[in-house]
């Protein structure tokens, strides 16, 4: 399984800087992949907006939610000999594709031999 690692302070920025078009789904960042026109699909020309629950609060509450029920599953994979891969996602969307290609290859490669 992948693990991914990231602060509570980018994940907030970065989820509060989501918007989403709810005519098709796509989904845009603010800094890092905006609309060609200014809050307006690129798809569809439908509005974008930000979800109601993309806010601060809301995504602390996640994370407080994922390290007590989920981190203690993911420890107990790893007991039981489950295989996972650390994955930091503090870099750039551009570097972070590259770093999970890179890694998605390797994983496969060691599957393939294994």
């Amino acid at each position: 399984f992948i693990q991914l690692q990231c602060s509570d302070e980018l994940c907030c920025k970065r989820i509060q800087e989501r918007i989403v078009c709810f005519g098709c789904s796509e989904v845009y960042n603010t800094v890092t992949k905006k609309p060609s026109e200014s809050q307006t699909c690129d798809n569809c020309n439908s509005p974008l907006e930000h979800r109601l629950g993309d806010t601060r609060e809301n995504t602390l509450k996640r994370l407080d939610y994922f390290r007590k029920n989920i981190e203690p599953l993911v420890e107990q994979a790893r007991l039981l000999g489950y295989k996972s891969f650390l994955f930091d996602t503090c870099q750039p969307p551009d570097a972070c594709v590259a770093a999970y290609q890179l890694m998605m290859n390797a994983f496969s490669t060691e599957s393939a031999h294994s």
